[in-house]
């Protein structure tokens, strides 16, 4: 029992080390979070009540800095969300 608290531990340290959204050079906030859950503009679109064209704007905001906080906060939440779940499934195969 004790070894297996050990090995969640220690997982839960290793998924944990990327805590921070990084966005790489000729990127945005909106295809990061594109990425990160694996689906597109149009379904982020749908998962954020907008429309597609909202979503595109978004990513050109993104580029010159004019992106509103609580849409990043929105979007950067998301991805925080998608990998919390990852974290739980992981330890559901852990235990």
């Amino acid at each position: 029992m004790m070894e297996n608290v050990e090995t969640i531990i220690t997982k839960l340290t290793e998924m944990s080390a990327d805590k921070t959204i990084e966005v790489k050079q000729g990127d945005n906030l909106v295809k990061k979070t594109c990425r990160e859950l694996g689906i597109t503009q149009k379904k982020l679109a749908g998962i954020m009540g907008v429309s597609a064209q909202t979503v595109s704007n978004w990513g050109r905001d993104f580029y010159n800095g004019k992106l509103e906080k609580t849409t990043q906060l929105a979007l950067e939440g998301l991805i925080y969300k998608q990998r919390l779940s990852r974290i739980q499934i992981n330890i559901s195969t852990l235990i």
